[in-house]
């Protein structure tokens, strides 16, 4: 929480909606920041994950809500009823100040992740923000993250899935994806967002960074003058 706090800010009355949310380890804490103004929707893939923050934290706090979404996932939610590409995050357009994501999108391929993307700069405000934590590779990253083998996954992504994207593990393909710089901006602009700025480094691959993984930091883009006139984006 620390690491979203200074990275994009949480302000007492902001909006927030956190994919992957889990058992509500961010929700509990954001108990303590967020006001009666503010809002909170925690999603997960694993339902008794949602029925346990409905129970202990939702029925404490009623501007906190939670929502299982019964998506089929390799890794978590094997016999779910439905895609990714299905889901409609269920709140207002427009109407979110923050969006988070921890170790979402290394778990997902491009379809997904931008599908995902739309979705966020649906539910956006203007002037709102999107963490998201991923896996970015380049030949220098790769061999670093090979010689170093800093976590106890050995993310050394030998195995090219697609151009622009590696993955961990051929059996086990979601447990663990990067992508390139280009193949991430690419999504982005497919998306209707924006990267507010760079990509920040984490610490995975052995290189020096901020952040255990990489975090991009995505807003809605701005209409200039001129694509308004035209209605364009």
């Amino acid at each position: 929480m620390s690491d979203l706090r200074t990275t994009v800010g949480v302000e007492p009355s902001y909006s927030m909606v956190e994919i992957g949310c889990g058992i509500g380890k961010d929700a509990i804490t954001l108990t303590q920041i967020l006001s009666d103004e503010g809002r909170y929707v925690g999603i997960d893939i694993i339902k008794p994950s949602i029925d346990w923050c409905q129970a202990n934290i939702a029925k404490r706090h009623p501007n906190f809500s939670f929502l299982h979404f019964d998506v089929r996932d390799q890794l978590h939610n094997p016999n779910g009823t439905t895609s990714t590409l299905d889901i409609r995050v269920p709140v207002p357009a427009g109407s979110v100040d923050r969006i988070f994501l921890w170790s979402v999108f290394t778990h997902m391929l491009r379809p997904e992740i931008i599908h995902y993307m739309r979705e966020f700069a649906r539910i956006l405000k203007p002037e709102g923000l999107v963490f998201a934590t991923c896996f970015v590779y380049n030949d220098e990253v790769l061999a670093t993250a090979r010689k170093t083998d800093r976590t106890p996954w050995r993310l050394f992504f030998e195995h090219e899935h697609e151009p622009g994207c590696r993955i961990n593990d051929p059996a086990s393909p979601l447990s663990a994806v990067a992508f390139t710089q280009d193949a991430l901006q690419s999504m982005v602009k497919a998306s209707g967002l924006v990267f507010d700025r760079p990509v920040g480094q984490g610490v995975w691959s052995g290189l020096p960074g901020k952040h255990s993984q990489d975090v991009m930091v995505l807003r809605r883009r701005r209409r200039t003058w001129l694509g308004r006139l035209m209605g364009l984006k």
